[in-house]
């Protein structure tokens, strides 16, 4: 069973990000029926077995504890428990019997919680046996490089489309089967963190029965032209911050395997000097479109701290409650105006931390990110105290780093295929923490 969920949880990750991100509610409830009926076949198999779970969830009490309690908060935003009002910014006051301003929107967004949890419960099962761990990530790095590649054939050979449409923004950059060039980059950009984890793995292997050297080289390059497709295309999408917090989230992963060798004091500095070598040769080769757009990062960024100001004068007015899951796009153009530009829609807060503040209020906003926060620290300590490295461990880490940082100047892992994807390496991540404690 638990190789039947790798096998599931390795399709979504690829299939996820086709049908535009999967950022439609027919795909959300779609993934989340598929997601569900999986869980419910996997969960009475091992009852009827009594085999029991590889890793009980008493092992991860805390962040599921704290992801439990952001559904139960949605399921209580849409319950009609009274009678709720807002006064807007043009004087008009709305009522609700929910605490929720737009109930359908929250059930939605519950289905998302529930479906990614349930997810991520399923890929720490598969991810308890570590070759198998190891099997799920080097089928989604190529996963991630498959991608890369067919967005740059669809730029340069398929007359810049997606999927053979027309775009409807973004013209002249990469954005795969994704609408926006940012969450397309945040997906890239987790690719970089998986690729660089599972290539010491590759060095260090002992030789298999005829297998030279040489071949573990070639196999070595083969990886290394794999992360230059993802580079490549990462560069191709002009994605600012997608392509920075990318760069932080590998060098990390990068830094955690130098540190592991005995003459990690010269070879830490002799990485950070390459690295910036070449990251600054492929950025003049390749990324003159980033390279433009970096110089008009100061008028941008002033754009950007007009939009978080008026998002958070909306979530100053229901600080504790929100304003409901999956609601910001619908209330937030009554605190919308100048100095922002009045020909644009702004439907996402361009920020997670803020958009979930603004939904689910200070409190319930701030439950999904303690509950990532634990991991992280987790699966950080579990690497940095163990002699051994886990590729599995290294990716979660340059995976959570990545979407941290992108997730404060824009929305990429409220795009369902970054989200699931985010989900199973995190996942994969801390099931090898945690068998490592029990090894211990």
């Amino acid at each position: 069973m638990n190789n039947a969920i790798g096998i599931f949880a390795v399709l979504i990750v690829a299939l996820s990000p086709v049908p535009f991100g999967s950022n439609r509610p027919f795909f959300w409830t779609l993934w989340g029926m598929l997601i569900g009926l999986t869980g419910l076949v996997y969960f009475l198999q091992a009852t009827r077995s009594f085999d029991g779970l590889r890793i009980p969830l008493g092992r991860i009490r805390i962040p599921a504890v704290l992801w439990l309690l952001t559904a139960l908060w949605l399921v209580v935003q849409v319950l009609p428990i009274g009678s709720f009002s807002v006064v807007l910014p043009n004087g008009q006051a709305v009522e609700s019997a929910t605490i929720s301003t737009a109930p359908g929107a929250t059930l939605l967004m519950l289905v998302r919680i529930v479906s990614y949890g349930l997810f991520f419960v399923l890929a720490l099962e598969a991810g308890a046996r570590e070759s198998r761990a190891k099997t799920m990530l080097t089928a989604i790095f190529w996963i991630i490089v498959a991608h890369a590649g067919f967005s740059l054939l669809q730029l340069t050979q398929f007359g810049d489309t997606i999927l053979g449409l027309p775009k409807i923004a973004y013209m002249g950059v990469a954005t795969g089967t994704f609408i926006n060039r940012n969450s397309f980059a945040t997906f890239l950009a987790m690719g970089l963190s998986v690729g660089i984890a599972l290539v010491p793995g590759i060095l260090s292997a002992k030789l298999a029965r005829n297998q030279s050297a040489m071949d573990k080289v070639l196999v070595a390059f083969l990886y290394a032209g794999g992360l230059f497709v993802i580079t490549i295309a990462l560069l191709a999408t002009e994605s600012r911050m997608g392509l920075f917090a990318g760069a932080v989230g590998a060098f990390v992963v990068l830094l955690l395997i130098l540190k592991q060798h005995e003459r990690w004091k010269i070879l830490i500095p002799a990485a950070i000097v390459l690295a910036v070598a070449l990251g600054l040769a492929a950025i003049w080769t390749f990324g003159q479109g980033t390279i433009e757009r970096a110089l008009t990062l100061e008028g941008s960024t002033e754009g950007r701290m007009a939009l978080y100001e008026q998002v958070w004068n909306q979530t100053m007015d229901r600080p504790l409650i929100g304003f409901g899951g999956g609601a910001f796009s619908l209330y937030f153009p009554a605190y919308f105006g100048p100095p922002l530009n009045l020909n644009n829609f702004w439907d996402k807060a361009h920020s997670t931390y803020l958009a979930l503040f603004s939904e689910l209020g200070l409190v319930g906003g701030a439950l999904p990110i303690l509950a990532v926060a634990v991991i992280f620290g987790r699966v950080v300590w579990s690497q940095v105290s163990s002699e051994r490295l886990s590729p599995a461990r290294l990716a979660a880490v340059g995976a959570i780093l990545t979407c941290a940082m992108h997730s404060l100047v824009d929305f990429s892992l409220e795009i369902q295929a970054n989200a699931l994807l985010f989900a199973v390496l995190v996942a994969l991540g801390l099931a090898g923490s945690i068998k490592l404690q029990e090894k211990r």
